[in-house]
This record gives C-alpha cells, structure tokens and sequence, in this order.
C-alpha cells in the first residue's frame, strides 16, 4: 500500500511537473518569441506610415496629416498616433486618452528606440518611433505610436487556456498508463524482496533452496539481469560468510572482503545509474546518497586493495608485491566528519535513545590534512560504531573537530559503560575487544595504524561508567587553491544568494542579521532560480557590478548550474560556489579553470566573513567629454590657472571605463558631436539612465534644436568658469 501511495504522489508531481514545464515553455516563447514578433511587426507598420507621412512633412500639408493620423489610429490597439516634424514637436496626435497626460508621457519617454513595459495610465504599452527621412537621408521628422500590450497578452493567455482544458483530459489517462506500467516493473522487485523477508525468518535453508525461492519472475530483461545479481551476490555472500565461520585465520577474513568487494561493485553501479536522475530529491537527501554510494564504493575498493597486500600468500611461500597505496591528499576534515555523522544517523536511526552529534569549534573551519578520504571516514565510522554498542538503549556520541596549534584534533566521544583500566591498555592491539559479542578488535587497531601512517597521534581514555574519548590528531596542511577561507565584503556592498534550497537562505539569513547588528551596511539579496538571478541582474545594474555571488552549483529541474551563470555573467571574479559537491573534480578543475573558489555547503555556518571598510567618497568635480585637441587643451589649461578640478575625456568609451572614479554628483559637459557618428545627446541619455543628474551638452548648436530633451542644459564650448 506504501508502495502505491508513493507511485501516486511520483506520478500527480511528474503530471503537475509536465503541466508548469509547458506553461513556463509558452511564458518563455512569449517572452523570447511572440513579443518581438509582435513588436516587429508594428514597427514595420511604422515606417510604413513615416514613408506615407513624409509627403506631407515636406509640403507642410498638416491637413493631409491630420487625416492620415485619425484614418490610421486604432482605438482598441493604440493608445496614440503622433506624427512629429523635425523639432520634435507633434504635427498631429491621435487618441481617446487625455492629450496632457499623453505629453507628459512622451517626454518622459524621449528616445526613439523600441521601449517596453511601459504605463500609461494604468496600462502597459510598448512606445514604436520610426523616423520620416527622404532618399537623400534628411530628417524630416517621426511617428511615434504607442500599442497596448493587451493585444499580445489575450493571444498569449488564450494559448493557455487550451493548453489547460487538453491536460485536464490528458493527465488522468496518463496517470493511469504509468501507474500501469511502474507496478508492472516494480512487482518482480516487491516479490523479490518480500520472499527475501520470508527466508530470513525461515533462516538457515539450503542454498539450492535459496536459490529456488528468489528466481526472479517474469520482467523486462534489464530488471532481470539487477534481480539475477542481487541473488548471485546475496549467494556468494552468504558462501563467504559460511567459509568465515570455518576459517578463524585473517587470511580468510581477507579473501571474504575482496569478495564481498568484488560482488558489490554490480550492484553498486545499477545504483550509481539512478543516481543520475535525482533531480527530483532535496538537496539534503542528494547530498547523503552520494555520499552513500561513494563510501560503499570506497570501502569496496579498499578491501580488495588491502586483500591483495596481505603480508603472506595463502600457500605459506614469499611475501606477496604490495601495490602502491594511493597518494594522500589534502582533505577538508570537517566536511568528511559531517558525511560519516550523517551516516551513522540514518544507520541508528532506529535506536530512538541514541543521538549522534558533530561539534565544530571556531577555528575548525578550513581545517585540512593529509589523509586518505575512505580510511579516515571508515576509522571515524568504526570508532562511532562502538561508541553506540557500548550503550544499553539510549546515550550520546558526539564527533568533535577543532584546531590545537598546527594540528587538527578530531575527538569521538561517548556515555557509555566505558572500559576498565585493566582492558583499555590493551585495546588498539589487533584481536583485542572489550564487550563486544563477536568483536575482532580491528577497529581500534585500524584507526590507530592509518593516523600514525599519516605522521599523527592516536590515543585512547575511559573512564567505567562514565563513558570513551578517542582522540585523533592530525599535521594541518595547507588549503587548496579552490577553498574560500573566508567571505570578505566591503561595508555597505551586497551580497547575492543563489541556492535552491530555503534551509540554506535561512542559515545565511542568520548569519549576515547577526553580523550586521552594530556594524551595518551589508545588503542580501536572496534567489532561488537561474529567472530570479536574471531577473535582479536587468533590474539591478549598478549594484550587480559589484555584487558578491555565492552560488550553488545545482539547481533543483534545471540544466544549468552556478558556474554556467558566472559564465554567461562574467561574474568569474566576484563569485563563490557554495555547493556540496565540491569534492568532485570535475567541478573543482572548472572552478580553478575560471578562477573561482568554493565553500562547502555544509559548513555555510563556519565561514568567516569579513567587512571591509568602504571606500572613500569620490569627490564631485568638473568632466569633459570631447573629441577636440584644441578644446580639450583649453579646458586643461584654464583648470591648471583658477585650481579647478577637472577630467577631460576623448570620447564616452573613455569617461565609461572610468566611471567608478566620477561622483553621481559632478557637472558633466559633452559635445555634441563626438566623432564616428557617435551623439552627445545619446550619451547624455545613457549617463543619466547611469545615474548622473547635472548634465549639460557644450555645443556651438542652437539650445532649439535640442528641445525634446528638456532635462538636458545647453551651453557654450568654453570652460564654466571663465
């Protein structure tokens, strides 16, 4: 029944999931595709009406205008028609909306490309400009109209509403198709697995008859094959433990675990397949069956390694060659301690007294050391295991980190029964065991041989009925080129959250309110998508060019993850991958690639951050942007003689890559004309969009001709201080 209800729900959130995918397809076709549309093709009836308008420009024929004007103007589509002479002024305007509000309107607009999302009135329009010129190039003027985007929007949601009522009748039967088909592929499994269950009560039976019972039943053929080394492996185990109960010699222990190793290995890369496509799951739950499946691979590995460096053959002769050992390499201590822990909670999850905790102290974070990853978690997982059989039915272990000089201290401790004085000096030898029924002293002995084979300290105290500490200390090494010590950002800057996961934006919520009570100044902005993070960059401008981006590198139904953002963004040098995938190397090899490091995502709550003071207010001066020698030369030269302070500029390229060093509040001169076509007036349009208010264009032209830009003070070429 369990089972079932899983299937439903798998299948109502894949009905729901399909359903918003088709949705947000037509929002994005909308977006990317049906605007323009709709967008191109009013403009081409806009130049169609300039070339028609541009007879009566010429001839001042206004009346011929008025009645172009009022034949063209569309009251459901348009919210006015203006055909506008050579100054800018309207020749003729047509609408149903009042002609103040539609004047104060046009000015606030004042550009002649394509604008969007604007209002007017209560109303989004897209404002079209296209300019009347002859064949010679001359300007005489333009039509400017101003669409309702309602038009676009009915099209768009009438689509929907199709879209809609089809999956009302489409989602029911395909429900029940999959449904169909998922039982028809799970069943061989549940009766596997129920039979299974039944011969565990049954147990010792006969490996012919084990072999019987669990033949798997009719299936599609690659479930077969899983079902067929499921058995073979369960039957080479139980083969393997039959033969260790006869063997007592560790030479036999040893060719089990190789073949356990071996056996797992199928098994383990079925799993490792559906581990592809977990999408679907929380980040938490992702993160623990990777983890999972790399330790069971890492364990798997180790065995037959160790198997094959045994120190006699079987046979008695020489010494078998002992394979190289892997190199050991710098690894972030406290994230492998967060795995184990994980682990053993999920493992003794059903012991409800027990609790198994980790402790990281202040300085933990960024605690690194040369070991090997499998070893240190599997001596941390044997040592937790007999902090928990030392408990009666409920008690604490708890994994602590911190850092002691130049040595990381890693401490497992526990409540237990303890162990006496007598036994403790000899525990860590191999074979020996304290209260263990069936216990083979390795796990001690273990953890004490792979630290002393890193150049650490292993040691072993107790106390009878107050409980077990094994401390293990470690050299620290040096961090890796990826790692992010610390996050440090300047005093009234921002900071950028991208993860899909609101666990993790509560975390650094708390972190940033607490660091900002008496200091200030830092603002945090939180996302959850590649749209929002889009989204906050085109409305954001100013502040994403000196934005810090923390970024997680997966995100939850999309095929993009946080390094492809910093790509297309350029953030390379102001991004921070915050992800727990940061043991894959793969990622930490892009990451290095673009100059990016990474913070562990399970230790957000260890990183240190750091505000910088802001700084220094850039003090307002005068600028200059003109394209003459001879007047560039006079300006400098009349600034050196009255003290004045002043840039002076070639051209606006230059002005705008020095732009953080100019204060909102300088007075700016710009020529008219600039040189290459470019226009002064086009680039006051784009210092005031900047942010810029005193603006002032220093032309020889008459103050008339710039009237449509009533915002923008006209003056002469010489210096403003003469």
């Amino acid at each position: 029944m369990r089972t079932n209800l899983k299937l439903v729900l798998l299948v109502i959130a894949m009905s729901f999931s399909m359903l918003l995918g088709i949705f947000l397809s037509h929002l994005y076709r909308f977006e990317k595709s049906h605007k323009k549309e709709f967008l191109s093709d009013r403009a081409s009836f806009g130049e169609q009406v300039a070339n028609i308008a541009l007879s009566g420009l010429q001839i001042s024929n206004y009346f011929e205008l008025s009645r172009l004007s009022t034949g063209l103007f569309k009251k459901d589509e348009m919210a006015y028609l203006a055909i506008l002479d050579e100054r800018g002024l309207p020749v003729h305007l047509s609408t149903e909306k009042d002609v103040f509000e539609i004047e104060s309107f046009r000015v606030a607009v004042a550009t002649r490309a394509i604008q969007e999302s604007l209002v007017l009135g209560a109303e989004k329009v897209a404002v079209l400009r296209s300019d009347v010129r002859d064949d010679t190039g001359k300007y005489w003027g333009a039509v400017e109209i101003a669409y309702y985007w309602k038009t676009a929007y009915g099209n768009f949601l009438r689509q929907l509403n199709s879209v809609f009522f089809f999956f009302l009748l489409f989602i029911p039967a395909w429900t029940a198709v999959l449904l169909y088909n998922t039982r028809a592929i799970l069943r061989p499994l549940d009766e596997f697995v129920s039979n299974l269950k039944k011969i565990g009560t049954e147990w010792p039976i006969p490996l012919e008859d084990f072999d019987a019972r669990l033949a798997p039943r009719k299936s599609s053929p690659e479930l077969k094959v899983l079902l067929d080394v499921l058995k073979n492996s369960l039957k080479k185990l139980i083969a393997s433990q039959e033969a260790h109960q006869r063997e007592a010699s560790f030479s036999a222990l040893g060719k089990q675990a190789a073949q356990v190793a071996h056996d797992i290995r199928s098994p383990l890369a079925a799993m490792d397949s559906l581990n592809k496509d977990i999408s679907s799951l929380p980040e938490e739950k992702r993160r623990l069956l990777r983890s999972a499946i790399d330790r069971i691979r890492d364990i798997a590995n180790d065995l037959i390694e160790r198997n094959r460096s045994l120190p006699f053959r079987e046979d008695g002769g020489a010494p078998a060659p002992k394979e190289q050992e892997a190199p050991l390499s710098a690894c972030l201590i406290s994230s492998l301690i967060e795995s184990i822990v994980s682990e053993k909670r999920l493992q003794f999850r059903g012991k409800i007294g027990v609790r198994i905790d980790s402790c990281f102290g202040r300085d933990s974070y960024g605690l690194f050391a040369k070991v090997r990853p499998s070893e240190l978690k599997r001596a941390l997982s044997n040592l937790l295991n007999n902090s928990v059989e030392a408990m009666d039915r409920e008690g604490y272990a708890t994994v602590s980190l911190d850092r002691e000089g130049d040595e990381a201290v890693i401490r497992v401790r526990d409540d237990g029964k303890g162990i006496p004085p007598g036994i403790l000096a000899k525990i860590g030898k191999r074979g020996e065991t304290h209260g263990k029924t069936g216990g083979s002293g390795l796990g001690v002995h273990y953890a004490k041989t792979v630290t002393e084979s890193w150049n650490g300290t292993f040691s072993l105290s107790s106390s009878t009925g107050k409980g077990t500490e094994a401390e293990i200390r470690l050299p620290r090494a040096e961090a890796p080129a990826w790692f992010m010590p610390e996050i440090s950002i300047e005093k009234g800057g921002t900071l950028v959250i991208l993860d899909d996961d609101s666990s993790i934006h509560q975390i650094w919520r708390g972190r940033l309110e607490s660091l900002s009570s008496g200091r200030g100044g830092i603002t945090a902005v939180h996302l959850s998508s590649s749209a929002d993070l889009r989204a906050w960059m085109n409305e954001n401008t100013g502040a994403a060019n000196t934005a810090l981006f923390l970024l997680d590198y997966e995100l939850a139904d999309t095929f993009e993850t946080g390094l492809s953002l910093a790509a297309e963004f350029s953030l390379q040098k102001r991004a921070v991958l915050a992800t727990s995938r940061y043991e894959e190397p793969d990622i930490i090899a892009s990451c290095l690639n673009m100059g990016i490091r990474i913070i562990p995502k399970g230790l957000a709550g260890l990183v240190p951050i750091r505000i910088r003071p802001g700084t220094p207010a850039v003090k307002a001066l005068t600028v200059l942007i003109d394209d003459d020698a001879l007047t560039r030369m006079t300006w400098k030269t009349s600034a050196e003689t009255r003290g004045e302070p002043v840039r002076i500029f070639p051209s606006a390229a230059d002005f705008f890559s020095a732009e953080l060093e100019i204060s909102k509040d300088s007075r700016i001169y710009i020529d008219s004309e600039l040189g290459d076509g470019e226009k002064g007036e086009e680039v006051a349009l784009r210092l005031r969009a900047a942010g810029y208010k005193n603006i002032r264009l220093a032309t020889g032209h008459a103050p008339e001709a710039f009237a449509h830009l009533p915002w923008l003070t006209v003056t002469g070429k010489e210096p403003p201080w003469k």
